[in-house]
């Protein structure tokens, strides 16, 4: 029911002096029931059989009782609190905060978090309860927390969701790489259409984030490398192919007699063919493309290394 409306009106002794419609659907008396009734034993008979109740009310149900003057008398009012929550709404609430893998921040207007499922639990090694009050970006540990505030606070102002921005987490310390998130951001308003703050929710999407690369990697290898017909140039295209999508360096060493476009040797390749670096890309520096090397000592190099 509407909040503000007013379901009854008691007199100074306690007793209804006005019932109306609302009250008749919430109590489920009528006004003919209820008027010159003790407020006290209509609450008593309530309490005391469930079954009379009406079908507006329920668990949850919340009013409010305030004084009003009426000439020189003092009357009490009880009037609706607005909507309230059933306690299948406060079950799915605690499921979500408690059980969802899908991480949920609430945040004021501020973008400071006031709540946050702990099923997930954000930091690692990190309780709930210290993250309260941060800001989002750093209780997430988003790595660019300008551009996400930026994109938070056109969502608080908009009232447009943004729906599954994938963003990079700051690199946690023993981590191979940086973790990927999937964050979305929706805005939250009380009753009357004021705008308290979001939710921001946010879903690990790491594995998927990186099949989809080494998918895209491979489609990118498959459809623009090997086109040419100098096997040098072939070599290039693989190296730019590969760096820095898949790998921090990328090797290519062919065998001479394939380089001079004679045929290759059978396998298995003796150790004293000759090997020739066709193609070399990334961060540090590297023996210069077209120096020779055999097989053996190539072998023997890697084993070395390793």
């Amino acid at each position: 029911m509407p909040t503000g409306d007013v379901l009854l009106l008691v007199d100074e002794s306690g007793r209804v002096i006005e019932w109306g419609r609302p009250a008749e659907e919430l109590f489920g008396w009528s006004a003919e029931e209820a008027v010159g009734q003790s407020v006290t034993a209509l609450i008593r008979e309530l309490a005391a059989d469930g079954k009379r109740w009406g079908a507006g009310f329920s668990d949850a149900a919340a009013v409010l009782v305030k004084p009003a003057l009426r000439g020189t008398s003092v009357v009490w009012q009880m009037l609706a609190a607005g909507d309230t929550m059933s306690g299948q709404d406060v079950a799915i609430l605690k499921a979500a905060f408690t059980h969802s893998p899908v991480e949920l921040h609430v945040l004021d207007n501020q973008l400071r978090v006031v709540r946050m499922s702990t099923a997930t639990g954000g930091m690692p090694d990190t309780p709930v309860r210290h993250l309260l009050g941060k800001h989002f970006t750093e209780a997430c540990e988003l790595a660019d927390s300008e551009e996400e505030t930026a994109v938070a606070q056109g969502v608080l102002e908009s009232g447009e969701p943004v729906v599954n921005r994938i963003v990079h987490c700051i690199k946690a310390p023993g981590q191979p790489a940086r973790r990927i998130q999937s964050v979305s951001y929706f805005r939250v308003e009380d009753s009357h259409g004021n705008v308290v703050g979001l939710v921001a929710s946010t879903v690990d999407v790491t594995e998927r984030e990186n099949a989809q690369n080494r998918l895209a990697l491979l489609d990118t290898v498959r459809t623009q490398v090997g086109h040419r017909l100098s096997v040098m140039d072939v070599c290039w295209e693989l190296v730019e192919a590969v760096v820095p999508a898949f790998a921090g360096i990328a090797d290519v060493e062919v065998i001479e007699d394939v380089v001079r476009g004679e045929g290759p040797p059978l396998v298995p390749v003796h150790g004293d063919v000759l090997l020739r670096r066709a193609a070399f890309q990334g961060r540090i520096a590297g023996h210069p493309v077209g120096v020779h090397v055999n097989v053996h000592s190539r072998v023997r190099m890697n084993v070395l290394s390793s």
